[in-house]
Formats: C-alpha cells, sequence, structure tokens
C-alpha cells in the first residue's frame, strides 16, 4: 500500500489526470480492504469498492472508448460500473470480455479488464495472473495490479511456490534480496510490528529440527524442463515448515 499510495502521488505529478487520479487512489483503498479481508468477497465486492471511490475523486468527466464496439463517452467510473457488471451477467470469459472493450494501455481498457479478472477470479491468484498474462493486450500492466491485488488478498503463500523459490530479490546487479528487506521494513513500518517471541511459537518451529537434523533429508530437488525456467521444488516438509514460519509470524529477512 504505501508503493501505492507513493504512485498515486507520482501521478498526480506525471499523469494529472482526472481519471488517473481517481484510479490511483479507489485502487490502493481497494488493496488496503484485501489486507483486512477474512473472507474471499463476492464477485461484485471488487467493482463496488473500486467505484464507490472512484466515483467520487474523478467527478464528471467525458471519456471515449477506442473500441469499435462501444461508442461510449463520460467517466470512467461509470463505463466500469456498467461493462463489467454486463460481462458478469453474460458470463463472458476473460478473453471475449477484454476482447470487447479492448485491453491495451488506456485506463477504459486497462481498469475494466483488471477488475473482470477479480471478479471472475479473486478466489484463485494463480488463475487471475494467468489470465491477465494471456487474455489481454497490454499484459504486463494488467497482471502486475491483478497481482498486487491477490498477492495483497492471499499472501505469498497463495502463489504456486515454483513461482517464488527462484526469485533473487535484486533491486540492482549485486544485492540479492534486498527487495524481501525492503518489504519486510514495510511491514513493519507501515503495518505491524513483529509480535515478541513466545514458547509458543518458539516451540511450533523447534519441532522440525529432529527432522531437518535426520541424516537423510532432503530439502527438495532441483527441477529442470524444457521450455520452463529452473526452478527448486522443496519437498512438502519444507512447505509445511514455511507455512508454520508465516503463521507464527516468525518469517524474517536475511541474506
Amino acid at each position: 500500500p504505501a508503493l501505492w499510495a507513493d504512485a498515486a502521488l507520482a501521478g498526480l505529478l506525471t499523469h494529472n489526470d482526472r481519471a488517473s487520479n481517481a484510479c490511483c487512489v479507489a485502487f490502493t483503498n481497494l488493496l488496503w480492504q484485501c489486507l483486512l479481508l477474512k473472507d474471499i468477497p463476492a464477485p461484485h465486492w471488487w467493482i463496488d469498492t473500486f467505484v464507490s471511490v472512484a466515483r467520487e475523486v474523478e467527478g464528471p468527466t467525458d471519456y471515449a472508448t477506442r473500441t469499435p464496439a462501444s461508442s461510449y463517452t463520460g467517466p470512467l467510473w461509470k463505463f466500469v460500473d456498467q461493462e463489467v457488471r454486463a460481462a458478469l451477467r453474460q458470463g463472458s470469459s476473460t478473453l471475449e470480455a477484454c476482447n470487447r472493450w479492448y485491453s491495451g494501455a488506456y485506463l477504459l481498457e486497462t481498469m475494466p479488464s483488471v477488475l473482470y479478472i477479480l471478479a471472475k477470479y479473486g478466489h484463485q491468484p494463480e488463475e487471475a495472473i494467468v489470465r491477465a498474462v494471456n487474455d489481454t493486450k497490454d499484459n504486463d500492466t494488467v497482471a502486475a495490479i491483478v497481482g498486487a491485488a491477490v498477492g495483497a488478498m492471499h499472501g505469498r503463500t497463495g502463489l504456486p511456490e515454483r513461482w517464488v523459490s527462484g526469485l533473487l530479490g535484486r533491486t540492482g546487479a549485486d544485492n540479492d534480496w534486498h527487495i524481501f528487506e525492503l518489504i519486510e521494513e514495510a511491514k513493519q513500518h507501515f503495518w505491524k510490528s513483529d509480535p515478541p517471541l513466545s514458547q509458543v511459537n518458539i516451540l511450533a518451529v523447534l519441532e522440525f529440527l529432529p527432522i531437518f537434523e535426520q541424516s537423510n533429508f532432503s530439502a527438495g530437488e532441483w527441477k529442470s524442463e524444457e521450455g520452463v525456467f529452473p526452478h527448486y521444488n522443496y519437498s512438502e516438509i519444507v512447505l509445511r515448515f514455511e507455512q508454520v514460519l508465516y503463521n507464527n509470524e516468525f518469517i524474517q529477512p536475511f541474506n
């Protein structure tokens, strides 16, 4: 959220446009709501949450679509409200819906695509990101925004391990893990501090020690398949250990 707040401020400086500002503020609010949710929301929640803020920030604007399939003119929030709900009612696939309003680098295309994918697949983070990559034109932008939302809702453990285990966390040529340190600093500063250690969470972790000390213990194996980037496939016990670390809020940055 802190990064999105910075993005909203940057948007005011580089894209001082009513729709752009409305989208930045509305989506930052949506991300905060995702962090607070206890249960998976209904499909229309994504539209309702975005539109409730975007409507107030954008005000009376007049934007036009770029696709021959629609001759809409008016505010962005209203286009999103109408088109995304209509596509949900019709049961359109993401490809069909995104092709209808197009999905290029234009907010009247980006935001409907993002919100439709989240409405359809917000409960399935892997499928949501795959659909964003495969079914849209400006897919790096759409997938980045969709990924931020499902990441805020499901956390790291909601993503496939094969997508995460090989990440170096670099921001430069020689600073492996730095991005994870920045994430941890942001969490401590803007979200919540780690709780003090207790006997309960220490013992929860130490239960794995006898397993790890076995002479035949293996953490997993490297997977290398044609057409797939090599990745380390953790064993089931390591994944359980990782989940215990998360459940006990024990994850700490390290180099």
